[in-house]
């Protein structure tokens, strides 16, 4: 993600204005800088939520796009608040020695680094030279690692034997590299685990049968178990 600035002239001062009052004067005239973060559909936000998984090596990054302006052409600054010891940030490749970023070029690329899971607030403060300000929020999850889901089907072979079936079965951080590596079934009370998210089952005679699922991803962190009933006549 990139930060954009755009800055566009339009302040008009009255001639009859006397320099005592001349900066009461553009004050006056004076808009407050815009201030907006970007997703990646280039859509603007005061508030934005957003996600990312945890790693300390190699670190996780965040890349972050705001979108500045300033009508009056008075942008000063723009400060980035953060918890020094939940949160990183970084400005140009480097780690922020200031809480602050460069208001004097076109596009800006800004990226922060978690520290530990859990929630995160980061705000962005634009301010001009007469102290007026707007502020955006970044609300940053950074979670360890997400369960995966187990969805399970069934269908009917022959009239005893049926084929069950975990295939639609996802893992919730599968964008950060989150996968399925294994499955758990319980077919009439006998669990065993495969790599296979298909299984075949002959059942010896007719009843009512409970089948159950788990699914493991690559974090070795099991499903909420699933289950179906079926009738065998």
């Amino acid at each position: 993600m990139r930060l954009f600035l755009r800055i566009a002239f339009g302040c008009v001062v009255a001639a009859s204005v006397g320099c005592s009052d001349r900066d009461e004067a553009i004050l006056g005239y004076n808009e407050a800088p815009q201030l907006w973060i970007l997703d990646d559909d280039n859509n603007t936000h005061d508030v934005y939520t957003d996600s990312l998984r945890y790693s300390a090596d190699p670190p996780s990054f965040y890349n972050l796009r705001l979108k500045m302006s300033d009508r009056d052409e008075n942008l000063w600054r723009c400060q980035i608040v953060l918890d020094s010891g939940r949160v990183t940030g970084y400005y140009q490749g480097r780690e922020m020695a200031l809480p602050s970023v460069r208001v004097d070029q076109e596009v800006v690329e800004l990226s922060v680094s978690p520290k530990q899971t859990g929630d995160n607030e980061i705000r962005f403060v634009a301010e001009d030279r007469f102290n007026q300000k707007t502020e955006v929020i970044l609300n940053l999850y950074v979670f360890d690692n997400l369960k995966p889901v187990a969805v399970l089907e069934s269908r009917s072979i022959t009239a005893r034997e049926y084929e069950f079936s975990a295939t639609g079965s996802y893992d919730q951080d599968e964008r950060f590299g989150g996968e399925i590596s294994g499955y758990e079934f319980t077919i009439d009370g006998v669990s065993f685990q495969t790599p296979s998210p298909t299984v075949r089952h002959v059942f010896p005679r007719p009843g009512t049968y409970v089948i159950r699922l788990r699914v493991l991803d690559n974090n070795s962190a099991f499903s909420d178990e699933v289950e179906t009933r079926i009738t065998v006549e």
